[in-house]
């Protein structure tokens, strides 16, 4: 949608120049077409450019990013804390030195379920199944987010500064033999960086219609996934150190986005 506005206007403003005759706006009509005839080619030269030269069409997200800024998504994480993990000392190491960076507050507690509130701004509910109800006949904690609405322009602050210490905290606590991460993004219109990914990865790469992409380049222990659609954005990481990479060469399309891309 924002092309058809840009060329609208280019166009709306070419008509004026044929409309409005040159007494009245002091400016030449050829020198207002010459300039809209440069605009529109320096614009479809950056477009042909941007789809055959990968750091170059990354150049120009990073300054439609810093552009909009304020603009907004949603995002939910969460995690999956397998083995033997004890939910009781974890939800009292909320309150603990561990994590005196953040304020936390419960804001209520049932038998197997409690939930936090981090810096007022994330709302965490966690779950415990212990290994006599499990089936599998281990304990397993499962921490799901509420809904945050975070704008580009601190995306990458609240991934590095916030997020991923939680849940490298969380898992320093709860010491699980296995734990996997969650992260779902939802954009209000769509995802504006869905073309990059139809025309520029690999088709090794794709093993599903909504592009289950496997960043092998980024990947730990090649479990790791990003699902990408036209209204959203998935990734599961086996650690937090994994999510935080993840999470910032797929949303911002950041200089590890490159890499992941061009080596599959």
């Amino acid at each position: 949608m924002g092309w058809v506005v840009y060329y609208s206007v280019l166009t709306f403003i070419f008509a004026c120049s044929y409309l409005i005759p040159s007494s009245v706006t002091h400016v030449s009509p050829d020198l207002i077409k010459g300039i809209l005839l440069g605009v529109s080619l320096m614009t479809a030269l950056g477009q042909a450019i941007a789809r055959v030269n990968l750091r170059f069409y990354l150049f120009w997200q990073k300054v439609w990013v810093w552009w909009n800024s304020g603009s907004t998504t949603i995002w939910r994480f969460g995690l999956r804390l397998d083995g033997n993990v004890d939910f009781d000392a974890l939800v009292e190491a909320l309150g603990s030195a561990e994590f005196a960076e953040w304020t936390t507050v419960i804001a209520w507690r049932r038998a197997n379920e409690v939930r936090i509130k981090v810096d007022r701004t994330i709302h965490l509910l966690l779950s415990f199944d212990p290994s006599e109800t499990s089936g599998d006949g281990d304990d397993h904690i499962t921490i799901r987010s509420e809904e945050l609405e975070v704008p580009y322009g601190s995306a990458r602050s609240k991934i590095d500064k916030c997020i991923t210490p939680l849940i490298g905290a969380i898992v320093r606590v709860a010491r699980p033999t296995n734990y996997s991460v969650m992260f779902d993004v939802i954009y209000r219109d769509h995802n504006l960086f869905f073309a990059f990914y139809v025309a520029h990865l690999s088709p090794k790469q794709v093993t599903h219609f909504n592009l289950v992409f496997r960043p092998t380049a980024l990947s730990r222990t090649g479990t790791e996934k990003v699902i990408v659609t036209q209204h959203g954005l998935e990734i599961t990481a086996s650690s937090a150190e994994g999510f935080g990479e993840l999470s910032k060469a797929f949303l911002l399309l950041s200089s590890h986005a490159v890499e992941a891309v061009q080596t599959g």
